[in-house]
């Protein structure tokens, strides 16, 4: 028997009284290494302005304390575990998830209507062994499994493929990899240089991702903001489908309790039966759907149907949400300033 500890049912099931519709988002990701500077990671609240991210990936960002410091405390941020890379969600991101930290690396996930995304942020020394960054990269891929994945990461590496004139060895490396992950490289051969630095250029920020259907909603561009950094900002585009289920609400506070249990029960042994025998994520999950079909139904017979209108909110943005939080996070301090003023 299987217990449901092992699954995660992604996508709610479809009843006759139900309705649902889907909307397609544009989800914007934004890619940079700040150089360990304060200045350069100051701009990124200007850059969360202009371009609206729901997630920002870093490399080697300015630390203090332990924190990316200078952005605001009400995005949520997670770092590797030597604070050379790190993933930023602001207030718009939809539920993220911190999945793990690695030496060089760090992953959160994402729900989407095609299933979940996990983002991860990486960084390399060019001084370093590029297998071990590699080989953590290849762990986490291993454990997701299928699942949808974007990658942005400063991996110091040189091939032809992603805009240098010449091929090391770790370019080499990482082409291997991309192919052994069957992996897409997001980035452009003819693309602007997302690194300068007086002289020299280059194009050691990398943008890769898994799946198919991910790849062909992607966009992605070097944008020409000014940073204070030697390297620039990376704008990555996706278009991702949410859908809305609506269904029916009913009135419980009047009563018919003992009534939905009569016409519940009635299913209850073929329900716990059904469950009971579940051996495979199919079964569980057509027992999990006929249990919540059965509730639905006992339900109807129950009890009245609450009628609503639905509010549609067309002035309310990702803008004045972030403000929101801002506000919020500025109220609580004045509220710990004024109590440690009484004491």
């Amino acid at each position: 028997m299987v217990t449901t500890d092992n699954f995660l049912l992604q996508h709610p099931p479809h009843h006759q009284h139900s309705t649902s519709s889907t909307t397609t988002n544009k989800t914007t990701f934004l890619q940079i290494n700040l150089r360990k500077s304060e200045i350069p990671t100051s701009t990124l609240l200007e850059a969360s302005n202009s371009h609206n991210p729901s997630i920002i990936l870093v490399q080697e960002q300015y630390i203090l304390d332990g924190r990316i410091a200078g952005i605001p405390r009400s995005w949520n941020q997670r770092l590797s575990k030597n604070n050379k890379a790190g993933n930023i969600s602001l207030p718009s991101c939809n539920k993220p998830v911190f999945l793990q930290s690695t030496v060089n690396s760090t992953a959160l996930k994402i729900q989407t209507e095609q299933g979940p995304l996990t983002v991860i942020s990486a960084y390399f020394s060019p001084y370093k062994n590029i297998m071990e960054t590699l080989q953590e990269l290849h762990s986490i891929l291993t454990d997701l499994g299928d699942e949808r994945v974007l990658i942005c990461a400063d991996l110091n590496a040189h091939s032809r493929i992603w805009g240098y004139a010449n091929e090391d060895t770790r370019g080499a490396q990482v082409e291997d990899f991309l192919l052994a992950q069957q992996l897409y490289l997001l980035n452009e051969t003819n693309s602007p240089p997302t690194f300068e630095h007086r002289d020299r250029k280059g194009w050691p920020d990398l943008s890769f991702i898994k799946g198919t259907d991910f790849a062909n909603s992607c966009t992605w561009k070097v944008l020409e903001d000014y940073t204070h950094s030697d390297h620039k900002y990376i704008l990555i585009e996706a278009l991702l489908s949410q859908s809305h289920y609506s269904y029916p609400r009913f009135k419980t506070a009047y009563g018919g309790h003992r009534r939905m249990l009569q016409h519940l029960g009635q299913k209850t042994k073929q329900l716990v039966q059904q469950i009971e025998e579940s051996n495979t994520k199919d079964h569980l999950a057509k027992a999990t759907e006929e249990l919540q079909k059965a509730i639905f139904a006992a339900c109807r017979k129950a009890y009245k149907i609450k009628k609503f209108k639905l509010k549609i909110n067309n002035w309310w943005n990702q803008s004045l949400q972030i403000k929101k939080k801002e506000l919020q996070a500025l109220k609580r301090e004045e509220l710990t300033s004024l109590k440690t003023t009484i004491n």
